[in-house]
């Protein structure tokens, strides 16, 4: 739990295991196809968040991203393979708290706004192919970034509880959020001078 924010994290905020392992084996995927196959760092960590159940998968896998040997392409092949192994064991859920397990240090401000970035990206991607299935990814995300920002992390938290029989207005809504803080920008659309 993160004792730098006002919110803990709720209880409810898990997401079932095999969903978020298959999200991360389509965008392992994904990158595997493109022309630059290199895995961003925050696939890497929730990657590497969700292994923390089984110690040798994790091993495993720490191993591989950090291999100096294998082509790009052979690293993200055998990073798929791992996690289509876990995904075969039956685990069934994830808990949103296992994401500060085993971790050495807080992410800093750079780092959750990378998340941040990625959580908007995410949201993205859902509402332009109208597909919600992985709504607990973005959630899970926009979580972790908006976690140095207590007040957009309210805000999302109001967004969450309010919406999470509309995943559709929940990733609408949070999505904004998300651009607000990329940007800088209070509810009403004027610049943080922090930013300035």
């Amino acid at each position: 739990m993160n004792t730098n924010s006002y919110l803990d994290e709720p209880e409810e905020l898990t997401i079932e295991f095999s969903l978020l392992l298959e999200f991360l084996i389509k965008r392992f995927n994904e990158v595997l196809a493109s022309d630059s196959p290199r895995v961003p760092a925050i696939l890497q960590g929730l990657a590497a968040a969700a292994l923390s159940v089984d110690d040798e998968s994790l091993a495993n896998f720490k191993g591989l991203m950090a291999s100096p040997h294998l082509p790009p392409r052979e690293i993200i092949r055998r990073a798929i393979e791992i996690l289509q192994l876990v995904l075969e064991s039956g685990q069934s859920s994830f808990d949103f708290s296992r994401l500060d397990c085993n971790r050495d240090r807080e992410p800093d401000e750079r780092s959750r706004r990378c998340i941040i970035r990625n959580a908007f990206r995410e949201g993205r991607i859902m509402l332009e192919q109208s597909d919600y299935k992985y709504v607990q990814v973005f959630v899970i995300l926009a979580w972790g970034g908006l976690e140095i920002d207590p007040e957009r992390l309210a805000e999302f938290e109001t967004v969450r509880t309010t919406f999470k029989e509309d995943p559709k207005k929940l990733v609408q809504e949070g999505t904004q959020i998300l651009r607000d803080a990329i940007f800088q920008q209070t509810p009403s659309g004027r610049i943080h001078p922090a930013s300035n």
